[in-house]
């Protein structure tokens, strides 16, 4: 970081003039447990009070602290002026550099989503999110870094990447740092790895304002001009994901008439047909068919005058601006299911799209970022797309500047071709085939390596995998690895675990190498909590048919969790003051600019901890930056969580069984035994490293 030159001039002033280096630490609460004893745990549980005890401790910890702070200070000290380089003003708890800009989509359980709409821009490090990738695996911590130098990545399918240089990328089954890739090297990818089956719910207005008698009882008087009451679906379906593509199309919406419009030609009138059902059976809405006389009648447009579906569309999201600020498709559509999202494909194909006798399907927009966005929804559900850029020829931009999606049929899976020959109008009246011939070609392959010198935004997400090689999510189609994961089994940073002992259930794939090891070493093996029989009931045999993930289970237990009277000490109910006061000792005694915390509470705390933020604040006691995190203390609302306390004798007894269904006690072998080459190789810390942590397999 010290080394690094900013090509913009106001960064590199701001680093010359206040050089800043990051020293980060985990494990912090533990060791201070086993420094101190049980008693500093009880001292917790009373509210960290300034008793004479308390003090005492206070006192302590803020030793430990500065002392380590003071080491810091001299070993980075030391190197400086070794290498000729100004010494740091400050010394912070420092994050991951991140992965991805902004562009880039990653498929969460939850939905398609950017990091841009969970987290702010350089907010630094936010906990607790309700957020998991790969059926269940936790990526409840969420990383925006400051701005960074990234590189430029294009590949063959006119895909592009842009990333930090310690970005890990899979390669032959291996992973690849960003600043390590070379021109013609082929990027592993797997298309459709979006599975979700449930549809985002959607929000309803209150249909009173837009009748007479009840804008009278809301507003006193009747006046202004109505609409026809209409109904409005709760959740997202394919049908209306299919209304919502052909808006997105070649659709409109007047901001002055409360009009949603659709233009057609005299060859399209099934179109219009399929339109007027979708919105008689959705809202109760008939719409207005109208001809332009200016060219024979052969063209036309379809509207829907209505102020409440008008309002609707705004309140969910789902409204079109001009087709060339076109960004993203809508986040509702991306949050919903496969099919919903197919279905808008089909929308958009009908309206903005070309299918030619031969089978070549084309989606064109004058927008480059709403076409890159599509290429990666894509590549989520199925399809697989090449980008092109026309601008050759005439249109009415005066300036032709058009983008484009071409299908790859050899590459696409032959669901989702099935889904648009059977759903999409232009793909029934020439349908898709099946492609003749198979040949060499990788969509994602490297074609161009760029290293950016004007610094942008970098995110990430931390998943709680197994180990380093298990922390990463699906990018699109491309494989990512995160920056951080909870190896250790050490408490994050300053913060107290949930725990002494838990259960830690990792999910994977059925049959998984990883999981078949784990299963040998002895780890109990679950059906995970999507997989259930007729009856909604979760399955209890791995090996059912109508299994898909398997859950691994790994008792842990914390490094003094048998230490004298630890038992009695109960970590949840440490109150949100104890956590602040701790927080402050970390950020007045190391950190010399702002501490990575999440502090967790109840509603009963929220006004006391409001008052201490304020005073701490109002008496300068020191730089404040945390995220609050609503307790949830019912742990029996939801099954088989990623992390379940128990206690000890559960702890022993699982251990136990462990030990009884182990197999082999070399974990690795078993690894092999399993493995037919599809598992990455990682070094041992996200994004630090492109070394192999376990030895190269000889022929």
């Amino acid at each position: 970081m010290l080394n690094h030159r900013f090509n913009e001039e106001r960064y590199q002033y701001s680093r010359e003039i206040d050089p800043i280096v990051g020293v980060s630490f985990t494990g912090l609460f533990d060791f201070f447990v086993h420094a101190f004893g049980v008693e500093w745990l009880r001292w917790w549980e009373a509210g960290r009070p300034d008793t004479v005890q308390g003090l005492d401790f206070k006192e302590k910890e803020a030793d430990y602290l500065n002392r380590w702070r003071e080491i810091v200070h001299q070993t980075v000290w030391e190197y400086c002026d070794a290498h000729g380089l100004r010494r740091p003003n400050r010394c912070t708890t420092t994050q991951p550099a991140g992965c991805l800009d902004r562009t880039a989509l990653r498929i969460f359980d939850q939905g398609l989503l950017y990091a841009d709409e969970i987290v702010e821009a350089g907010s630094g490090e936010s906990k607790g999110l309700d957020l998991s990738v790969r059926n269940g695996i936790a990526a409840d911590t969420a990383i925006a870094n400051q701005p960074l130098n990234l590189v430029r990545v294009t590949l063959a399918n006119g895909r592009v990447l842009r990333m930090t240089p310690n970005h890990r990328l899979a390669i032959a089954n291996q992973w690849v740092r960003a600043d390590h890739l070379e021109l013609g090297m082929d990027i592993d990818y797997s298309l459709g790895e979006y599975r979700h089956t449930e549809d985002a719910l959607l929000l309803s207005l209150n249909s009173a304002q837009y009748t007479r008698e009840g804008r009278k009882e809301l507003l006193g008087h009747s006046r202004g001009v109505l609409t026809a009451e209409i109904s409005t679906p709760t959740t997202l379906n394919p049908e209306l994901g299919y209304f919502l593509g052909c808006l997105f199309g070649d659709g409109a919406m007047s901001e002055s008439k409360d009009r949603v419009r659709f233009a057609f030609n005299e060859k399209e009138l099934d179109l219009v047909e399929r339109l007027q059902a979708i919105a008689q059976n959705q809202f109760g809405l008939v719409g207005k068919i109208s001809h332009d006389p200016r060219n024979g009648g052969t063209r036309g447009e379809l509207t829907f005058a209505s102020g409440q579906l008008f309002d609707w569309l705004k309140l969910n999201q789902l409204q079109k601006g001009s087709s060339k600020d076109l960004d993203r498709i809508p986040l509702a559509i991306r949050k919903s299911s496969r099919e919903t999202i197919l279905a808008f494909f089909c929308g958009l194909i009908d309206t903005d799209g070309c299918v030619r006798v031969k089978g070549d399907l084309s989606i064109d927009s004058s927008s480059e970022a709403f076409i890159r966005n599509l290429q990666q929804v894509g590549e989520a559900v199925g399809l697989c797309f090449g980008i092109f850029h026309n601008t050759q020829g005439e249109n009415l931009q005066g300036q032709k500047d058009m983008w484009g999606l071409s299908l790859s049929r050899m590459l696409s899976q032959p669901e989702s071709l099935a889904y648009l020959n059977t759903h999409s109008r232009k793909c029934q009246l020439r349908p898709l085939p099946e492609p003749k011939r198979q040949f060499a070609f990788h969509p994602y392959r490297v074609t161009s390596i760029e290293f950016e010198t004007t610094p942008d935004y970098s995110y990430d997400f931390a998943v709680s995998g197994i180990d380093d090689d298990d922390s990463w999510y699906w990018q699109g189609a491309l494989k990512s690895h995160n920056t951080k994961s909870l190896l250790t089994g050490a408490s994050p940073g300053w913060h107290p675990p949930k725990a002494q002992r838990f259960i830690r259930r990792i999910t994977f794939r059925k049959e998984d190498p990883v999981a078949r090891a784990c299963m040998d070493y002895g780890y109990s093996i679950i059906p995970s909590q999507s997989d259930k029989d007729e009856n909604g009931q979760l399955l209890n045999d791995p090996f059912d048919p109508r299994c898909t993930e398997w859950l691994v289970e790994i008792p842990v237990s914390v490094s003094w969790a048998d230490l004298d009277g630890a038992d009695m000490v109960d970590i949840s109910k440490f109150d949100v003051m104890a956590q602040f006061d701790f927080y402050m000792q970390v950020q007045k005694h190391y950190t010399r600019h702002n501490t990575s915390a999440t502090l967790e509470l109840r509603e009963h705390e929220i006004e006391p901890l409001g008052k201490k933020i304020y005073e701490a604040i109002r008496d300068d006691e020191g730089y404040i930056s945390a995220a609050l995190l609503a307790r949830f203390d019912d742990l029996q609302t939801f099954p088989r969580l990623p992390f379940e306390p128990i206690d000890k004798a559960t702890y022993e007894k699982l251990s136990a069984e462990v030990l009884e269904r182990r197999k082999s006690d070399d974990f690795y072998a078993s690894l092999l035994r399993y493995d037919s080459g599809e598992l990455m190789e990682a070094g041992p810390a996200g994004c630090d490293s492109d070394k192999c942590m376990f030895p190269e397999q000889k022929p």
